[in-house]
Parts: C-alpha cells; structure tokens; sequence
C-alpha cells in the first residue's frame, strides 16, 4: 500500500512539473492571431504527371496572393511560378501550363471590367526555362501535348473610338498556336471559338472579325501550321457552337444557326464534317422537327461508342423565343398598354409568381433528349 502512495505521489509532482513548463514555454511563444490563420496555405489543383516523375499544385491563403509549385518526385527540382494556379501537364509531362491571376492589390474593389486579365506561364519540365503568355482568355494543350494553344483577350485601344471598340469587343481574339516540338507558331486573327481532334490533325475555329467579311467556319492543318487555312462554312451570317468529335473517325458534329438576337424556331440545324471531306453535310433541320417542337441553338450533341447515333435535344415550341416586335402606336396610351406587365396571383395557385418564374427559367431551356441514326 505504502509503495502505491509513493508511486501517485510521484506521478502528481512530475504531473505539476510538465504543467509548469508547458506554461513557461508557453510564454515565450505569442498567441495565434486572425491574421496568422488567413496566411495559412491551402493546396489546390493537385496534379500528377503522366509518368509520375513530377507533381504541381498551388497554394493560396484565405486572403491574398498564393504561388504554383512544380517539384520532381524526387524532391531534388523545384520551381515556383507566382500567383500560378490551375496547372495542367502536356500529355507525356515535359511541359506545364499555370494561370497566373494578376495581384489582389490590383483587382480588390474594382469592377470586373476594369481588372487586369490573366496571363499563363510554360514552363519545360527539363530546365525550368519559364514563357510568359499575357491577356489570357483560355488555353490548354492538346491532347497529344505536341500544340499548345493560347487565346487571348480584347484589349481597348485609346486611340479609337468608343464605338470602334464596341466592335472590336463583339469581334474574335488572336490565337496562338505553338509546335512545341518544333518550336513553330502561328497567330489566327479573329477566332471566336475552336476544338482540335484528339489526334492533333485540325484545329477547327469560327472566325468573327469586325468587318463581318470572313466570318465562318475554318480549319487548320496542324502538320503544317503555315498553310493556308481551309473552309468549312462562310454561307451567310452564321454562329456555331457544341462541337463534338466522334474521335475514331475524327468527325465533328455542330451546331449552326444565323447569327441572330435570340433563339427563334427557324434558325438552328446540326452538322456533320469529316477531315478528309470538303463540306459539311447536314444531319438535322427544323423540318425534322416534330409536331409542337423546334430544334434550338442551345443544345448539347453526344455520339454513341460506335458512331451510328448522335444525341441531341428537342424543345416544345412554347419555350421558343420570339422576335422582338417593332410595331407602330396609335396613342402614348396604346403604347403602354403593349409594354405593360402585370403579375395576377390566385389564392388556389400552387406556385406564388417569383416560383413561378424561377421554375419557367428552369424549364423553358430544358431539352428533351432525342437521337438521329
């Protein structure tokens, strides 16, 4: 009995002893503060590369600018990339792509219009050697990870008019198209929207300049960037959008539509283009459209495994929007009476009016799914 009181006396003075110099260490260390905690950072975008021999990620605190990381599994190379974020690897990883945001200092407090743009930073993985892209609107690699392409953004020219810029902001935006391999590029004036096969073939790319001449559908031969482009489509004011490859043929269906305000009934039709062909042929017109429904250019195209079936979408007439309507008024009165709006809410109603209009968004661009052969 007397050994177990010595052996809890013991462990009660070695117990006051740590409590004493925890508190001892405790005061020559200061207290953890808000600020402390927002500069922690956090890591995003983790990324691995094909072989697994490099990894990248960023790292941001609660509040402030963060860095991009791209270290060798080895730990024995290390780059850092300022404010990079979202890195992406080229397909056999000896090349890395980082968005680089422009500072906090200059972006906090100002209206989106009037913020810097992004830039992007390549980096080769063998040295670290670093290429500054500024005015980024989007990029990525293709996906043999040969191409690199770069588009960028608008940028307002003072020493034209306001109106002069409005349409350069409606026109299309260089892009930039880089052989790594061969260390070649081209710049494409004007390019609205594009995709590239999987097989790093064409770039295909709709043209939108200021002067509306060459607007169309285009496509470049990537084995040789400095040949003149080919044309897929010019015929009248056209837009296109959803391009989707069926990649063992490298078929691209799409969508075109005449380049209109709004998406009325009698616009859009779906298109098919093969690499090795001149023209396009057209799968799909508002003719093929069933009783009540109307083929919109909103719509999202899949193909099947096997390439015998293209998924699209159908919409019910009703959601079809309308051509605004310019009409003459007899009176100041009959003109308001035209424009005026009004919301009639029943008590046996299921749905008050502000549901009501949410769920009409909802459902008003919903398309039922639908399939050519």
């Amino acid at each position: 009995m007397r050994t177990k009181k010595v052996f809890f006396r013991n462990l009660f003075s070695l117990f006051i002893a740590l409590l004493s110099a925890a508190a001892i260490s405790a005061q020559d260390k200061r207290a953890m503060t808000l600020e402390d905690i927002m500069n922690f950072h956090h890591i995003q975008s983790p990324v691995l590369s094909y072989y697994g021999d490099w990894v990248a990620y960023s790292a941001s605190p609660d509040r402030g600018d963060g860095y991009g990381v791209l270290v060798s599994s080895d730990s024995k190379k290390e780059y850092l990339v300022e404010r990079g974020e979202n890195p992406r690897f080229s397909a056999r990883g000896r090349w890395i792509l980082f968005i680089q945001k422009p500072p906090l200092s200059e972006t906090e407090g100002s209206p989106a219009s009037e913020r810097p743009n992004d830039a992007a930073i390549l980096i080769r993985t063998s040295d670290g050697s670093q290429t500054l892209f500024s005015n980024v609107r989007r990029s990525s690699f293709s996906t043999l990870g040969q191409f690199l392409f770069i588009h960028h953004q608008t940028l307002e020219d003072t020493t034209l008019s306001k109106d002069q810029n409005e349409k350069i902001k409606k026109a299309g935006t260089p892009l930039l198209v880089k052989n790594l391999e061969k260390d070649q590029q081209v710049t494409l004036p004007f390019v609205d929207s594009w995709t590239a096969d999987s097989l790093s073939t064409k770039l295909v790319y709709t043209v939108k300049d200021t002067l509306e001449s060459n607007n169309g559908l285009y496509y470049l031969s990537l084995g040789d960037l400095f040949s003149s482009p080919g044309v897929i489509d010019t015929s009248g004011k056209g837009k296109f959008s959803r391009f989707t490859w069926y990649e063992k043929e490298s078929m691209l269906a799409y969508i075109r539509a005449e380049d209109t305000e709004k998406d009325t009934i009698e616009t859009a039709a779906v298109y098919a283009w093969q690499i090795n062909l001149d023209s396009p042929d057209q799968l799909l017109k508002q003719d093929n459209s069933p009783d009540g429904y109307f083929l919109p250019f909103d719509n999202r195209l899949v193909w099947s495994n096997d390439g015998e079936r293209l998924f699209f979408g159908f919409r019910p007439e009703r959601y079809a929007a309308k051509p605004d309507q310019k009409g003459s008024y007899a009176s100041v009165t009959d003109s308001i009476q035209q424009h005026a709006e009004i919301d009639i809410w029943h008590g046996e109603d299921p749905l008050i009016k502000t549901h009501e209009k949410a769920l009409w968004s909802e459902t008003s661009g919903q398309n039922l799914l639908s399939v050519f052969h």
